[in-house]
Parts: C-alpha cells; sequence; structure tokens
C-alpha cells in the first residue's frame, strides 16, 4: 500500500454503513460490501473510518475492512457516540485500534457502548444520548487500557462541538489534560469567524478534517475532501499524523511541482533484479557500515552522470564498479516538474541514455528533467579547502544567483540615481545662503527706488511705453487700411 514510504492519501473519517438505521441501501444483500468498496476506489478515498450511531457490527466491518485491503484501503473501527453536553448532546467519532479492541470473533467496543447506555433503550438512534458526559467518556475508554482518539463531529451543526457549547464551556473542558491528550481532531469547520472564537476560547488549535457522514453508499466521499500523510496501514500511524498534524493533515490535495527519482532498477551486478521505490518527498538509507548504503548513491550519482569530487574519485568508481560488474545497468526512472515521466538507462563503462515514457530514446540532457541534481558524499561534506564553503553555497543556490544578480543591479542602479539626486539637492542647499544675500541686495535696492519715487516713475514709464505700442498699432492699421483704399480705386471694378 505504501510501496513508496509515507504518502498524502484521501481519509474520510465519518463513515456510515447500512448497519446504520439511518442508512439506506436498495441493492441485493450480497453485493453490499462490494458496491460499498467500490465507492471508496471511486472517490480515491484509501483511509476510512466505519462510525455508525452508538452500533457496531463487527461481522460487517470485517468483511468490509477485508474486501478493502485487496483494494488497497484502510478501514479502522469507529463509533458515532451522542455525549451528554449541551441541549442537545454532542456527536463524538471515536476510533479504535483494531489490534486492542477486537481479536477474532469478539471485540470490546460493544461491551464499552454496553457500558455508557446502560438503562437506555434504542441507542441506536442518532440523536440518542449515552448516560455519560464528555469527561466521563473519556474516563470509561481509558478503563480499558486499549488505544482509541476522539474527534468532534460536525462542529458547526445541530449536536456538534461548537453548536451546543458556549465559549465558557469549551474553554473548561479544552483546558483539561484528558481532552488535549485525547480529542485529536475537528470535523467539518467551515465559518472562519467561529473558527477564530474556537480557537481564542481553546487558546491552541487541533487539525480540522472532513467526513462525509453518508447516509447511502452514493453519498460516500461527498463533501469536502481531506487528506493525510501516513507510511503504513495501521492505527498508530494515523495517530502520528494527528500529533504532526501541521505536515501531516491537510484539507487540500499536496502536489509536487519538483523532479525526483521515482525508482531504481539494477539489471545485472550484485543488485540484479532489484527496485528500490522512492519518495517525492525525503528519502532515507538506513543501514549498519557495509550494508551498501554509498553503493546505492554511487549507482545513483554514476546514472546521472555526475563527476565524482577529486577528494576520492578512485574509491567512488571502484564502488560503482563493484557494484555493476561487468555489463551490469542501473535505471532510474524519473519525473519532471511537470510530471512528465522518463528513464535514465546506463550499462556500466557506457553513456547514458535517456528515454521517454514510451521507451523512445531521445536527446536531451538529464538537468532538463531534474534541474541539475546535487551530489554529496560523506567525504565531500567533510572535506574542506580554501573556498569550499563559497563552493558549497553557489552549488546550494547558484540556479538562483542571477535572478538575484539582476535584482541587484536594479537596486544598485537606483541607489545611485537617488545618490546623484541627493548630492544635487546638497549642492543647491549650499547655494542658499548665497541666494538669500542676493535676495537681501534686491530688496534694499527696490526700498531705495521706492524711497527716491522710482517705482511711479518706472510705472509711468511702463504705461507711456504700454500707450506708444498702442499708438504704433493704430497708426499701422490706418496706413494700411489707407492703401487698401487706394489700391481699390485705382482698380477697374470703380472705374467702370
Amino acid at each position: 500500500m505504501f510501496d513508496n514510504g509515507t504518502e498524502w492519501i484521501r481519509a474520510d473519517f465519518h463513515l456510515h454503513t447500512r448497519a446504520d438505521k439511518e442508512f439506506s441501501y436498495l441493492g441485493d444483500d450480497d453485493r453490499f460490501i462490494s458496491d460499498y468498496i467500490d465507492a471508496l476506489k471511486e472517490q480515491q478515498i484509501k483511509m476510512g473510518v466505519i462510525t455508525n450511531h452508538n452500533k457496531f457490527n463487527l461481522s460487517e466491518y470485517k468483511g468490509l475492512k477485508k474486501k478493502a485491503k485487496k483494494n488497497g484501503i484502510m478501514l479502522l473501527p469507529g463509533v458515532e457516540l451522542s455525549v451528554k453536553e449541551g441541549s442537545n448532546g454532542i456527536h463524538c467519532l471515536i476510533v479504535f485500534k483494531n489490534e486492542d479492541w477486537i481479536s477474532g470473533d469478539t471485540e470490546k467496543i460493544n461491551q464499552f457502548l454496553d457500558e455508557v447506555f446502560k438503562g437506555i433503550d434504542n441507542r441506536e438512534k442518532e440523536n440518542t444520548r449515552c448516560n455519560m458526559d464528555l469527561e466521563h467518556t473519556v474516563k470509561c475508554l481509558d478503563s480499558y487500557n486499549n488505544d482509541y482518539f476522539i474527534m468532534m463531529a460536525h462542529i458547526e451543526q445541530k449536536s456538534g462541538f461548537l453548536k451546543e457549547c458556549n465559549g465558557g464551556l469549551i474553554t473548561s473542558l479544552s483546558s483539561k489534560k484528558w481532552f488535549k491528550d485525547n480529542i485529536l481532531g475537528l470535523q467539518k469547520g467551515r465559518a472562519r469567524k467561529e473558527m477564530k472564537k474556537l480557537k481564542g476560547w481553546m487558546g491552541y488549535e487541533i487539525p480540522y478534517i472532513e467526513g462525509s457522514d453518508c447516509k447511502s453508499v452514493e453519498d460516500i466521499g461527498k463533501g469536502n475532501p481531506c487528506y493525510i500523510k501516513i507510511g503504513d496501514g495501521n492505527f498508530d500511524s494515523v495517530v502520528l499524523a494527528f500529533k504532526d498534524n501541521q505536515n501531516r493533515i491537510s484539507l487540500s490535495q499536496k502536489k509536487y511541482n519538483h523532479g525526483y527519482i521515482k525508482s531504481i532498477q539494477f539489471i545485472g551486478g550484485k543488485l540484479d533484479a532489484q527496485e528500490i521505490l522512492l519518495s517525492p518527498e525525503l528519502n532515507s538509507l538506513i543501514g549498519i557500515r557495509g550494508s551498501g548504503k554509498s553503493s546505492i548513491i554511487e549507482s545513483i550519482r554514476y546514472a546521472l552522470d555526475i563527476a565524482p569530487s577529486t577528494a576520492d574519485k578512485e574509491y567512488k568508481n571502484d564502488v560503482v564498479k563493484n557494484l555493476l560488474e561487468s555489463g551490469g545497468q542501473i535505471i532510474l526512472n524519473l519525473q519532471d516538474d511537470y510530471g512528465k515521466e522518463y528513464k535514465v538507462k546506463r550499462v556500466y563503462g557506457e553513456t547514458p541514455h535517456i528515454l521517454d515514457h514510451n521507451d523512445k530514446e531521445i536527446n536531451i540532457s538529464i538537468n532538463t528533467i531534474l534541474q541539475t541534481p546535487l551530489y554529496f558524499g560523506q567525504k565531500d561534506l567533510s572535506y574542506m579547502d580554501s573556498g569550499y564553503e563559497l563552493n558549497l553555497l553557489n552549488k546550494l543556490v547558484g540556479e538562483n544567483l542571477s535572478g538575484f544578480e539582476e535584482s541587484l543591479r536594479k537596486v544598485n542602479n537606483r541607489l545611485n540615481n537617488d545618490v546623484s539626486k541627493l548630492l544635487d539637492l546638497e549642492e543647491e542647499i549650499e547655494k542658499i545662503p548665497e541666494l538669500e544675500n542676493s535676495l537681501s541686495d534686491i530688496r534694499h535696492k527696490i526700498k531705495i527706488f521706492e524711497d527716491k519715487g522710482l517705482a511711479e516713475k518706472l510705472i509711468k514709464q511702463v504705461n507711456f511705453q504700454k500707450d506708444k505700442n498702442k499708438i504704433q498699432r493704430i497708426n499701422k492699421l490706418i496706413t494700411d487700411f489707407y492703401k487698401e483704399i487706394q489700391l481699390l480705386m485705382q482698380s477697374n471694378i470703380v472705374a467702370d
């Protein structure tokens, strides 16, 4: 189920089945399990929790679990329990560890339900509340010394944690150690304003999850999806994801936008017919000294045609030769940034060959697919010489340097322009005292002119000049008009 290590899969934490009174199924009895698992597959749900109202049906669960496992789907046992808080009760989704609560044809889940519903009839109805509030329900569960965890169901709807509890009660409950240890998720949080209030009351965050709360096969997977990152199909891996929810629980599907090595295959040599599947995230090779970790790393380096460093070049070449031997071949299955798949094949002693998804050889470089992969062996990281740190930094961020350099040039140009303007402004500022002195001189001279009546004379002179200009324009007009009259009198039109 998890050949490539940890994987993001779609999860549905709130599933009902035909055993629930609220669930409707009109198909043939012997088709229910197949139809149910087919619906999970159609919605690409690979992890689910069966949470019928106040009820657990062991035979149905075992049938669904067996069929689901054959289809790469993990199903965990659970129950949707209504506890006493609030005016309508609170619905909780309890998830049980299969190995602890179920053993062969016996189970303790119904024993727990009998205990919390003691003296209550018709407990299978959706809104029938048990005898206990949330705290005493947790204490009852703990008394079995078996693993479980709880999620609050449809928190904004009727019988939901946020709907039924006020801020004071939520603050009180969420501050308790038993609450923090066991309540790991909140289902169907929708309104941002309400989520903000809830965070304020609780003082911390737990992840929001989703579940279809299906009442028929057709409803499976309907509504908002959620995703969980796990590496094994068991209860413990799910709990681990909730404990590291910021990295392992998500309401949106994880997409990888980088190239990576999907798998490594060996033909011939010491690892003949072996295949190693890799994750698009972090991969770790763990083993004792001499178990072959370096051999695998060096074979990848060789297939990618990355030259070994001078620090231990001879040793690295011998490692590859010893692993692949004469005629041995390594095949890397790669995926680029756009989701396209390629193969790199290299026979020992020959050059690499790159093939597309149709196994057709194409003439491109490996760097086109993996965007300049970096390789560091153990001795590469421990080998220090002059300029090593700078070279290492250049390898790690070198592909981004061109963009940084261009941005730096633009900033430098703007800085030069601003400094030039500042210097010009400084020169103008230095001229201010000189200009102020000149202004004082001018004002003094104006005052002298005013004292001697020169201002009035200048005004008169300006007015005389205006009159002179006006008379000259009128004179020119009269002269031009006289000339036009003369020409008109001499014309043939007037003579006739």
